[in-house]
């Protein structure tokens, strides 16, 4: 049990650091931090399943944590995505009227 509880109570600091990571906006130290986050999913894989019950908790509490980090990660994707698209329309909207409406234009009239 012991193995299995520090390793799940190491997988909840992680993920409470990426909280942090993800609203500063800080892109290098996510990455650091998923990678630390394999090296313990791994080692629990090594460990192999518990049937420790008393574990229920620390597993679920370490669940949800990671389930809502995974869910701010695609919120802030999708939010990033967004600001894109409405910077590439804006671009291609500026340079239809530049094409259409510049000086140029009205100098052949």
């Amino acid at each position: 049990m012991q193995l299995h509880e520090s390793l799940f109570r190491k997988l909840i600091d992680i993920t409470s650091r990426v909280k942090t990571a993800i609203y500063d906006g800080d892109a290098e130290a996510i990455k650091l931090l998923a990678r630390e986050h394999n090296c313990v999913m791994d080692k629990l894989n090594r460990a192999g399943f518990s049937k420790d019950t008393d574990l229920f908790d620390l597993v679920r509490e370490a669940n949800n944590q990671v389930g809502g980090i995974i869910g701010e990660i695609r919120k802030r994707r999708d939010e990033i995505s967004r600001g894109l698209r409405t910077c590439v329309e804006r671009k291609k909207m500026a340079g239809a009227y530049a094409k259409n409406a510049g000086p140029a234009r009205f100098l052949h009239h």
